[in-house]
């Protein structure tokens, strides 16, 4: 089987399709990507699968100068050009990874003779997304299937689109590195260490994800805690927070860490106690109606988790009993949740709910495993 995979950016950092392509790998298939920018060879994100045969990447030219701003006019036209002007292709099937990829597929006529996938791991549903929302209409009577990161995100959009076609769920998640992990660190005591460790590692939004009132938190709290900060994003953000750092009761309650690449910040994420994923608008951004990327992550990793009360997160999380959802917004709700995952049988239990869910919720590879009959299905009609 040949792929085509759309991407209207950079493929390295697109965790969900590096999935998909070491699977494809796996199984031997062959996959063509056009994506936007980026460089170098693909990482390998599964052992002992390598992406350097089987794949081959068509990078178009980053919008640059004045265009930064726009982007999407740029180079939704230059991956169509592209896509295009591989005149002798011979797919099997087309994935479009979010809108402009979609619409980029349809400018170059996919769609019609192959089966054309949407691959939609965000929901647009606000009107501050509707150019995004625009280009899922423009190409939705292209659209033969859709992969889709929860049920409901596939209700939603199905509705949204006047669609019916098959569905696949395929989680957020990651391939299983629980076992890699677990046997390198030989760390099955890493609850009862001193400090309890902390982790934040995201993007350092100030209001979006609550960094403010952590540090209000952790810098005020008596108690043998350390935070960990893994950020990404505006320097001067990072700049504001260690300037509020400094005014706290308890300044060594922070430490500072690089963001390591996808997936060898699993290694890292391991070594923690409690994974920490506050949001305080609950807008679409991947994590809307699928959870976020984190949320799998660190429960693969047995890892309890500190989260925004979002109801679809409280489900989860609370339902099944691996963390705590509190106000994001709330100081003392936050220092109370902190407090609570000091004590380490708690978190020895709430590790073990961690595994549980995952296991049944979340294993990337049973979810994937339906891939190629759900493919085969879709080429045969």
């Amino acid at each position: 089987m040949k792929i085509c995979i759309i991407c209207k950016g950079i493929i390295e950092n697109c965790p969900p399709l590096l999935r998909l392509l070491s699977f494809f790998c796996s199984r031997g298939w062959a996959a063509d990507v056009f994506c936007v920018g980026g460089n170098g060879a693909l990482p390998e994100i599964v052992q002992d699968i390598s992406m350097d045969e089987c794949v081959g990447i068509v990078r178009v030219k980053e919008a640059g100068g004045v265009f930064r701003k726009v982007r999407p006019t740029v180079e939704v036209p230059r991956l169509a050009a592209a896509l295009r002007s591989a005149n002798n292709h011979d797919w099997d099937i087309v994935i479009a990874y979010n809108p402009y990829a979609l619409l980029a597929g349809c400018l170059a006529g996919l769609g019609k003779k192959e089966p054309l996938v949407y691959y939609s791991a965000e929901l647009f549903d606000s009107r501050e997304f509707w150019p995004q929302r625009l280009s899922e209409r423009l190409g939705r009577r292209r659209i033969s299937g859709l992969i889709i990161c929860q049920e409901d995100r596939g209700q939603v959009l199905q509705k949204q689109l006047r669609l019916n076609v098959p569905a696949l769920v395929i989680p957020n998640a990651c391939f299983d590195y629980y076992p890699t992990v677990a046997r390198d660190n030989q760390n099955g005591k890493r609850f009862d260490l001193s400090p309890v460790v902390f982790m934040y590692q995201g993007a350092n939004h100030l209001d979006r994800r609550c960094l403010c009132e952590l540090v209000q938190v952790f810098g005020n709290i008596n108690a043998d805690v350390l935070l960990l900060l893994a950020l990404i994003g505006n320097s001067k953000n990072t700049g504001y927070l260690k300037d509020l750092i400094a005014q706290t009761r308890y300044p060594n309650n922070f430490k500072f860490v690089d963001c390591v690449p996808y997936p060898q910040h699993f290694a890292t994420t391991y070594q923690c106690s409690v994974g920490i994923m506050l949001y305080h608008r609950d807008i679409s951004l991947n994590y809307r109606y699928c959870a976020p990327n984190k949320l799998y992550e660190y429960a693969m990793l047995g890892l309890p988790v500190i989260s925004s009360d979002q109801p679809h997160l409280r489900r989860e999380i609370e339902g099944n009993g691996f963390g705590l959802c509190v106000n994001p917004k709330n100081c003392d709700a936050i220092a109370v949740a902190v407090t609570q995952m000091t004590n380490p049988e708690r978190l020895k239990e709430m590790s073990r709910r961690a595994r549980q869910w995952y296991e049944k919720f979340g294993r990337y590879e049973l979810a994937v495993s339906r891939l190629e009959d759900w493919f085969n299905t879709l080429i045969s009609k």
